[in-house]
């Protein structure tokens, strides 16, 4: 196909409202068609503000918008569990498709959708949004600069009530923190240095009302290039959120929260031999040891940022808009597979995903029970 791709959306919650409005920024998506199971709900949605624009229809039904000619893809942003449901519902429509991260609430299911979209020869990509921002394609373009990637060192947590029927929390419905925050790290670290294999992994459950991992840290190693990777993630506090990615020659620090990636610095590593000395001259010793010392070392870690000098990468609405921008570079070349993210990749994510959930230790009462309660 040529031109702009017309989205259908299946959906009616934030997400959805989220990609509605960053189609406004899109420089190829336009905005046609939203389905929820509760007609009121697309209903409001189409007149919602920056989205009332667009004229899009309300549909009550998911499979009369697939099945409408006015839609050439669909996003699919309903909870995980249903994700593989809708995802097929489309793929045999031979709509393209988006669906919200975690791709399905299963490894199992998410082989199912690649192996429909493959069979029915219809694009099919995971909405991991960060891969496709600015600052991370910078990161992409400025990586051999940092020499051999040694390591790779990421945190992502954000403090989240766990509650039934919530379909972030709760892994009836696909949530969790594995789902909804782990796939960040494993995903871009894997686009950075190849295909992961799991070292080592803990995995905190939450007691109380529901059952679902809560926190997480995993090792991995990068197969070709032998990068460490180190992932820490929570749903019960909040942690520093910043994605490091570190080199022989230096290393460059994604602004938090890096799923964001609203900036980036870059600072270069110059190795040392323990030989050369310490640089103490008379000059050094003699301002080390001065009254003004402590005002001039203020000064130069003001001037000097130790991570480098920033360079920001901001962008209008919340960043959705590159992820649409890529499906239809790659609708208009003929291609059912996003080279930047595959299909493959998002694969190896949850296996890596269901290897990590193994290593959960029996549910138990934990000291975060208590919020659990309603």
């Amino acid at each position: 196909m040529t031109g702009a791709v017309r989205w259908g959306i299946l959906g009616a919650g934030s997400m959805a409202a989220r990609f509605a409005r960053d189609l406004s920024y899109s420089k190829q998506g336009q905005l046609v068609a939203i389905a929820s199971r509760n007609p009121q709900r697309a209903a409001q949605m189409v007149q919602a503000p920056g989205i009332a624009g667009h004229g899009a229809r309300a549909f009550a039904d998911y499979a009369a918008l697939v099945a409408d000619d006015s839609v050439d893809a669909v996003y699919i942003a309903t909870p995980p569990k249903l994700h593989r449901e809708h995802a097929l519902l489309a793929i045999a429509a031979g709509k393209a498709v988006l669906c919200e991260k975690p791709l399905a609430a299963s490894a199992e299911d998410a082989q199912a959708i690649a192996k429909a979209a493959r069979a029915a020869n219809v694009f099919c990509m995971e909405a991991l949004w960060t891969r496709f921002l600015p600052a991370f394609i910078a990161v992409e373009r400025q990586i051999k600069s940092l020499g051999p990637l040694r390591q790779i060192n990421a945190q992502l947590g954000f403090p989240r009530i766990a509650r039934a029927g919530d379909p972030v929390t709760d892994m009836g419905l696909g949530g969790g923190a594995l789902n909804d925050l782990g796939v960040y790290p494993l995903a871009l670290a894997s686009v950075l240095a190849g295909p992961l294999c799991l070292i080592s992994c803990y995995v905190k459950r939450g007691g109380g009302l529901v059952d679902t991992i809560r926190d997480a840290a995993a090792l991995l190693v990068a197969d070709e290039s032998g990068a460490i990777v180190s992932i820490s993630i929570s749903h019960a506090t909040h942690l520093s959120n910043r994605f490091e990615i570190i080199g022989e020659a230096g290393r460059m620090m994604i602004d938090a929260p890096f799923i964001e990636a609203l900036g980036l610095r870059h600072v270069p590593i110059a190795a040392m031999d323990h030989r050369s000395g310490d640089a103490s001259g008379r000059v050094a010793v003699a301002l080390r040891g001065g009254r003004l010392w402590p005002l001039l070392r203020g000064v130069r870690r003001h001037l000097r940022h130790p991570d480098g000098p920033h360079s920001s990468y901001g962008y209008r609405g919340t960043g959705l808009q590159f992820q649409a921008d890529e499906v239809a570079r790659c609708l208009n070349c003929d291609l059912i597979a996003s080279p930047l993210f595959s299909l493959d990749t998002s694969l190896d994510i949850y296996s890596l995903i269901a290897q990590i959930e193994i290593s959960a230790p029996p549910a138990r009462v934990s000291d975060d029970s208590p919020a659990h309660s309603t």
